[in-house]
């Protein structure tokens, strides 16, 4: 689709993006058959670069799905909650994908052999006394589909594209461990053919959401284009170093009539030290756990969706 050596550059230059090909793994509807030529990608990528910005005061340890959908508001408001950081599922449901990778070195004895709803609130109030604020927007996908990402994640983690992808995703001093994700991969996959997810639903979810402090439920404008609105031609991915910014989607859909999958790779960081307790193995594995639940989900959802990496330019 494109060469893996295109880079280009945000408008004010504080951006490098690295634009990734997707190599034929991805198994979603989402931009199915969509192939750009190389200035179309370098275009796009300008674009989701220029629409990255502040996040907005308070909201610097909370969360949005990486739905690029229009945000309209929180239950019980008319007003989105502002520019924030954006995970699969939002803060919570990566961090239960962490946690269940950790199992006994992040749950107690007894957590861990309790119920999933049980395992996501002692998730949840882990966060909780780390200073996150939970949330979750209505009809999220990695919300609905938890387990099947993770069931599904086993077939693109035994392609060597998916997983050398995985491998950037992660912070550079744990970037040579991609055996990682196919363990991964396969440990998560053994989770739901031991139905250890028979008891987790989406109102589950929302409940444990909306008994925590924070943020609640939001809502995201479905305008009958795509899929349910969607209409992602591309994911983001911001390195875990890039600084208190993150993607604005409304501004990106106002301004260029674009959508882009977005991900913080410093909110995954900042959830992986808070699930790690200081253990360098721990954050690796919490990390690369939470980088391929993010890709299992995106992959399948969309279909030719390429990657742009996103970092700071040094050069600025």
């Amino acid at each position: 689709m494109s060469s893996p050596e295109l880079t280009v550059f945000s408008s004010n230059g504080l951006y490098q993006v690295e634009i990734l090909p997707e190599s034929g793994w991805m198994s979603g509807t989402i931009n199915t058959g969509n192939h750009r030529n190389n200035e179309q990608l370098r275009d796009e990528a300008i674009a989701v670069a220029d629409s990255i910005e502040p996040i907005a005061s308070g909201l610097e340890k909370s969360s949005t799905c990486t739905d690029s959908r229009e945000r309209i508001g929180l239950e019980g408001s008319e007003h989105p909650q502002g520019v924030t950081r954006q995970t699969a599922g939002g803060i919570l449901i990566s961090a239960f994908a962490a946690a269940e990778e950790l199992g006994g070195d992040f749950y107690s004895r007894p957590v861990r052999e309790s119920d999933s709803p049980t395992r996501l609130r002692y998730v949840r109030d882990a966060l909780v006394s780390s200073g996150f604020l939970i949330g979750s927007h209505v009809d999220c996908g990695a919300v609905k589909l938890f387990d099947a990402v993770n069931a599904n994640g086993l077939s693109y983690a035994t392609q060597p594209g998916y997983v050398s992808r995985v491998s950037r995703l992660v912070p550079e001093d744990i970037a040579d461990q991609g055996y990682r994700t196919l363990a991964i991969a396969g440990r998560a996959d053994k989770r739901v053919r031991r139905n250890l997810y028979d008891d987790y639903s989406v109102a589950a979810v929302e409940n444990i959401v909306r008994e925590s402090t924070g943020y609640a439920i939001e809502h995201l404008n479905d305008d009958g284009r795509g899929v349910h609105g969607h209409r992602e031609s591309s994911i983001s991915y911001r390195r875990h170093n890039i600084g208190n910014v993150a993607l604005n989607p409304n501004a990106l859909s106002a301004n260029y009539d674009l959508q882009s999958f977005g991900v913080d790779g410093s909110l995954v960081h900042d959830i992986a030290e808070a699930v790690s307790n200081g253990s360098e193995d721990l954050y690796a594995g919490a990390s690369y756990a939470m980088a391929h639940f993010n890709s299992a989900a995106h992959s399948a959802l969309g279909k030719n969706l390429p990657t742009f990496l996103i970092s700071s330019n040094d050069l600025a």
